[in-house]
């Protein structure tokens, strides 16, 4: 995809492998250009501070879509969990950035009523889900 070949260019000092698991149709309910601002602003973020790889996986089932991204960045406390969804909190000043995307994507979720989860990650770093419900 357009959005992983841009990230591999501007995070080129970097060697990152993307999983996708994404379906080729549009998801039922959610709105394209949303979609890709809410999933630039993760896989943004992801490629950031991850060490080498990203995952990103939608799953459109009957009831419910769910937007999952991880990286195997360095990952963060669970008291900085809480504090990453904070418009303009950053957890590291040293890496480049405003500290808004993450904000952007609450507001994204926030207009759906979608579930907006941040945990670790099985690979080391952050796990950023979001769950949209059809109900």
């Amino acid at each position: 995809p357009v959005v992983t070949e841009l990230l591999q260019k501007i995070y080129s000092d970097k060697t990152i492998q993307f999983e996708l698991d994404i379906p080729n149709q549009n998801l039922a309910g959610l709105d394209r250009d949303d979609m890709l601002e809410l999933t630039g602003n993760l896989l943004d973020n992801a490629t950031k501070w991850t060490t080498d790889l990203v995952k990103c996986s939608i799953k459109d089932e009957a009831d419910t879509t769910t937007i999952t991204i991880e990286d195997n960045g360095p990952g963060c406390s669970n008291d900085e969990l809480k504090q990453l969804l904070s418009r303009g909190h950053r957890i590291d000043e040293s890496v480049s950035g405003h500290g808004i995307g993450l904000s952007i994507v609450k507001e994204i979720a926030e207009s759906y009523n979608a579930e907006l989860k941040l945990s670790h990650s099985e690979l080391g770093g952050l796990t950023v889900q979001i769950i949209f419900s059809r109900l």
